[in-house]
C-alpha cells in the first residue's frame, strides 16, 4: 500500500523503503486535498482509457445474405468483452465463429435464435482475436461486432 498520493508538482525527497504513488491532477478526475507537510513525490502517472473496437456495420452493412452466409472478419485485437448487435430482415440463428489467425475459423458456443425480423443483441466474453458471424437463413443484415478491454 502506498504511503502517499500526491500531485506531480510536489517537491520530493527520497525516503528509503517507502512506496509513493504520484498523479497529475489534470489527468485525474477528482479533487486532491491539500497535502500534509513532508509529503514526498517522485513523478507522474497518466490515466488511460480502455481501447474499443467496432464501427457500425463492420460485419455486415445492409447486406443481402444467403442462408448460411458468413460476415466480414473483424479483428478485435483480443479484447475480451464482445457485443454483437444489429438488425435482420428474417428470423434465423446468428452464430459467432472464432479464429486465432483470421483464416481458419471455428464455431463458438455463442449464438442467438432470432424469432422475427428486427433488432438483436448478444454480449459475451471471448479470447479469440478474430470474429465473424454466420446467419442460418437468407436475410438482409446490418451487424456490428464491438469489443473493449
Amino acid at each position: 500500500m502506498p504511503d502517499t498520493i500526491a500531485p506531480a508538482d510536489t517537491p520530493f525527497t527520497q525516503a528509503e523503503g517507502r512506496q509513493v504513488i504520484i498523479v497529475n491532477p489534470a489527468d485525474f478526475p477528482v479533487q486532491l486535498s491539500a497535502l500534509p507537510a513532508g509529503t514526498e513525490a517522485i513523478g507522474t502517472v497518466g490515466v488511460t482509457s480502455f481501447p474499443v473496437v467496432g464501427a457500425t456495420g463492420n460485419a455486415w452493412n445492409d447486406v443481402a445474405v444467403a442462408a448460411g452466409g458468413v460476415s466480414s472478419t473483424v479483428n478485435t485485437g483480443g479484447l475480451a468483452n464482445v457485443s454483437v448487435y444489429g438488425n435482420v430482415s428474417a428470423s434465423g440463428t446468428m452464430s459467432v465463429n472464432v479464429s486465432a489467425d483470421g483464416t481458419t475459423f471455428y464455431p463458438s458456443s455463442n449464438s442467438d435464435a432470432i424469432s422475427a425480423a428486427g433488432d438483436f443483441y448478444m454480449n459475451f466474453t471471448c479470447g479469440a482475436q478474430y470474429l465473424q458471424l454466420a446467419y442460418s437463413e437468407a436475410a438482409t443484415i446490418t451487424a456490428t461486432i464491438s469489443a473493449k478491454g
